[in-house]
């Protein structure tokens, strides 16, 4: 049917800007008609509580939309002829027209009506929105919570309050009071004040008051109180601005010993005169002033006088226009003498570490400085006896081997302050040696300077090396001595015996090394300028003087050989009055007579052969020039595995063997270990820049023959080698003897 009519575009000729005009606005036409249906069906949805204007706003919705809809069917026609449909549409446009028309025309005089009474409702809301916002202002501006509610219980105005506390819309039944007060305990836990009143016109006033803080408050107070009263350090409270304490706990009374401090100035706790009880209490207060705190160590008092430490801490409070200081105070005395003990002991410890490292360092020094004069001193020495003592070298060799015994003698003061100082330990009575030196220590020292003893006769013996103990009193007595300096003075030396018990061993320098006992006491006091603190610290480290020509190393050995006897040390010393050295050592309880000195035994030739095993070459040259001058034949290794295998070759040939001790590749004990399992019965003299002591106790029990300590003299060497030989030989012939018999 529809293929009888043409397209509308016919009609325009197809003509594109003609088809483009109409589609374009008939769909702009489409689209507004289309949204303003939505648009009345949205308000009518949306106002249905207040308008009841649906049906017409409906008409209205359809009337549109279906003008709408002809307008899109027009822009189909163009390319379809949909001319039936077209008219079919018209007509229901039509009808949709007529019915709104028909419902329009009643209400349009209610419409005329309206402005009339939405004017009077709006002055009569104006007028109740005015006395609302005018109770609302009144109840807001009231703290307790406040709720007006009409007779069926839902809730017509609340002030803030109520809405923090009962943010319900209707009121509980268990709000509905008779009238009157009383408490209720709400859901959450809260205990609430409630009131009722009756409000004509408008219904019920309710008021409640959270009562539940301020019963928290008054319980926390309580519980405050208690703890407070229950604490273990002290507590106070100071009013400002009289500073007069108001409040203390039990603590406090018991800290202070009476327990009638209420109403005494906060300042009296505290040690001094009262202008320092005064500066103290204002630097808190006005701490406290600037930063609301103050928290700090401070010294107190009793009212009987008795200090001790506190730790305290002062709070700034305001409350209701008063100010006052609140206070804990917790007894620190223990603590800081604990602390005081603890720097003590720790000064000690460093001090002690400090003396070892040194000692270390003072021990590799003289080893090696030892083994360098070995070369010096035995070639010196060696030379000087072969020639003649009118020749002009003569005299210079003499002077090489006396700066050589000068510079033993500074490393055996290295080995001193290393602890490494011990020779030939025997019985010693302190005060003999003492009078035995006093003339070569008086020569020691300026004439100006005048030595006086006041010495203990028969003293308890000590065990010591007596060359040692005369280095530590010479070292002692020249300090001394040049602490006076160029004025007249004199040094007194004293002597004497003291039970030490534990609370003077941590009093002396060196705690660690002493136990409680009976002491031999030796003391150097002189009169000269003294030392402060600082100096005193530092005296015992090597190579710290004060003199110009100081080396620093007198007071560094004394220390090395005090500690190497097991004793302790410890300096009194004020600037301008003198110093005094006073040094413990621990008595053995016994007496011991003088002893004749032993006569030095001329040297011997010898045909032997001796087998020299040291690391330094000039050692080992130096040796075997001065045996081989001796007569002796001398073979030589440079460390001890060649040493071995030399030894395994010779066999018997070797009649004895000098060994170092310290050598690359194969130590002096294990070498040692290696000789004496080829052959037990050759003798082996241990040779070292270090002491007797330290160097032979790896040996002890295992058939060491003897030791020389380097450096050595010519003399010396060969002595020691003579009398090793004889001893093994006379060994030897015991032996024969016994096996023949």
């Amino acid at each position: 049917m529809h293929s009888l009519f043409m397209p509308h575009g016919w009609c325009m000729t197809w003509n594109p800007w003609l088809i483009g005009l109409n589609v374009a606005t008939d769909a702009a036409v489409t689209l507004s008609y289309y949204s303003i249906p939505l648009a009345l069906v949205l308000i009518a949805w949306r106002r249905k509580l207040t308008l009841k204007l649906e049906p017409i706003l409906l008409l209205f919705a359809c009337f549109i939309a279906l003008c709408g809809g002809g307008h899109f069917i027009d822009i189909i026609s163009i390319w379809k002829p949909i001319y039936w449909t077209k008219g079919f549409w018209n007509l229901g446009t039509a009808v949709a027209s007529v019915t709104t028309a028909i419902v329009l025309i009643p209400r349009t005089f209610e419409f005329l009506k309206m402005p009339e009474r939405a004017q009077q409702l709006e002055r009569e809301a104006s007028e109740l929105r005015e006395q609302s916002t005018l109770l609302a202002a009144v109840i807001d501006a009231v703290e307790e919570a406040v709720l007006l509610v009409d007779a069926t219980g839902h809730v017509l105005l609340r002030n803030r309050a109520a809405a923090e506390m009962l943010p319900e819309t209707t009121v509980d039944p268990v709000f509905d009071v008779p009238g009157g007060r009383g408490i209720w305990t709400s859901p959450e836990g809260r205990e609430i004040e409630r009131f009722a009143a009756d409000v004509p016109g408008y219904g019920r006033l309710l008021v409640f008051r959270d009562l539940t803080d301020r019963l928290r408050t008054e319980q926390a107070r309580v519980r405050l109180e208690r703890i407070i009263s229950g604490m273990r350090q002290g507590f106070e409270v100071v009013s400002l601005p009289d500073g007069r304490i108001i409040q203390t706990n039990p603590s406090f009374d018991r800290m202070y010993g009476d327990p009638a401090m209420l109403g005494r100035p906060a300042e009296s706790i505290f040690a001094g005169d009262a202008e320092q009880q005064r500066r103290v209490f204002q630097q808190i207060r006005d701490a406290c002033e600037r930063d609301a705190f103050w928290e700090g160590e401070t010294r107190q008092a009793t009212p009987s006088g008795a200090e001790f430490w506190c730790a305290s801490r002062f709070n700034l409070h305001e409350e209701s226009g008063n100010r006052f200081l609140s206070a804990i105070h917790q007894d620190i005395t223990q603590q800081k003498q604990a602390a005081a003990e603890s720097a003590r002991v720790e000064a000690r410890l460093r001090e002690a570490a400090k003396l070892e490292s040194l000692g270390l360092l003072a021990g590799g020094v003289a080893h090696d400085f030892n083994n360098l004069l070995v070369g010096i001193l035995g070639n010196a020495s060696l030379a000087m006896d072969t020639i003649s003592s009118n020749s002009p070298a003569h005299g210079m060799l003499r002077d090489v081997v006396a700066a050589s015994e000068s510079a033993a003698t500074l490393t055996r003061q290295l080995l001193a302050y290393a602890g490494k100082g011990r020779f030939l330990v025997e019985p010693i009575d302190l005060s003999d040696l003492v009078s035995q030196i006093s003339t070569l220590v008086q020569t020691s020292i300026p004439k100006t300077v005048q030595l006086r003893l006041q010495l203990t006769p028969q003293l308890p013996c000590i065990e010591a090396d007596a060359s040692q103990i005369q280095q530590l009193i010479m070292n002692l007595v020249i300090n001394g001595a040049e602490a006076v300096g160029e004025q007249s003075g004199n040094v007194l030396v004293t002597t004497g015996t003291q039970d030490v018990d534990e609370q003077y061993i941590r009093a002396v320098l060196t705690p660690e090394q002493i136990s409680p006992g009976k002491y031999v006491v030796l003391e150097v006091h002189d009169n000269g300028s003294g030392m402060d603190e600082e100096t005193v610290a530092k005296i015992f480290d090597p190579f710290f003087t004060t003199k110009f020509t100081g080396r620093g190393l007198g007071l560094a050995a004394v220390l090395g050989i005090v500690r190497a006897h097991r004793g302790a040390l410890k300096v009194y010393s004020t600037p301008g009055h003198g110093t005094t050295f006073k040094v413990l050592f621990p008595a053995t309880g016994q007496t011991r007579p003088p002893v004749a000195p032993k006569a030095i035994p001329a040297l011997k030739r010898g045909v032997e052969s001796i087998l020299v095993v040291d690391d330094e070459a000039f050692v080992r040259l130096g040796a075997k020039s001065i045996l081989e001058r001796y007569g002796y034949t001398v073979y030589t290794a440079e460390h001890g595995k060649e040493g071995v295998d030399l030894f395994r070759v010779m066999g018997k040939k070797i009649s004895a063997v000098i060994l170092d001790m310290t050598m690359p590749v194969m130590s002096g004990a294990e070498t040692f270990r290696e000789l004496k399992r080829i052959d037990p019965e050759t003798p082996v003299i241990l040779s070292s820049g270090y002491n007797e002591v330290e160097a032979v106790q790896r040996f002890t029990g295992k058939g060491l023959a003897a030791f020389i300590q380097k450096p050595y003299s010519a003399a010396s060497l060969v002595e020691s080698v003579r009398r090793v030989l004889e001893e093994a030989r006379d060994a030897g012939g015991e032996s024969d003897s016994q096996a023949k018999l």
